[in-house]
């Protein structure tokens, strides 16, 4: 019959703590069985798989609460559709000036915008700072022109805070037209 050897740890309950074959002479104490290694790797185990599947169901049924509670649209956003008929939105915006401002090293840009459709319109623009060439883009910046009029015009401007080296031009990128219902206050 093999003899095996067992690491044991005394716990003692009065002020001395420490682990000791003999023992002195203590009131109180109790012996406390060390787990092998094989055990504790077998804990941890188990240990991270049920805090790994506590994890996975915790995100899951968050996820699920999350796809439950998305907003659905009653009407779409424009109620007035732009007519197929109308010219395309780059005929409503002109370029008119794109300059260096010196005191920043920067450019600005200005935009001239008429509205050619026969509904309310609002206008999201981005225009790019880029080499002559257009190879390079230093910057990109979007302008806004909210509620225009059918048949108004407007003009909107932009400083840009990049610094831009000389001879850069300017182009308009993007121009996104929405139709929208004329604004009115609600205040009496």
């Amino acid at each position: 019959m093999a003899r095996t050897i067992q690491t044991l740890r005394l716990h003692s309950l009065s002020d001395s703590h420490l682990a000791t074959r003999t023992m002195p002479r203590v009131t109180q104490a109790y012996v406390e069985e060390l787990p092998a290694a094989r055990r504790r790797w077998v804990l941890w185990t188990v240990l991270t798989v049920f805090l790994g599947l506590v994890v996975t169901l915790g995100v899951v049924s968050l996820a699920a609460y999350q796809a439950s509670r998305q907003p659905v649209l009653a009407a779409p956003i424009s109620a007035v559709p732009i007519p197929p008929s109308a010219p395309p939105a780059t005929a409503d915006v002109k370029l008119t000036a794109c300059q260096k401002v010196r005191e920043y090293h920067s450019g600005a840009v200005t935009l001239a915008v008429t509205n050619h459709t026969d509904a309310t319109a609002s206008y999201v623009i981005a225009v790019a700072f880029q080499s002559p060439n257009g190879r390079i883009r230093y910057d990109l910046v979007t302008l806004t022109v909210p509620y225009l009029g059918a048949g108004q015009s407007t003009t909107v401007n932009a400083k840009d805070v990049v610094l831009l080296p000389d001879g850069f031009t300017c182009k308009t990128v993007a121009i996104n037209r929405q139709a929208v219902e004329p604004w009115t206050s609600t205040n009496g």
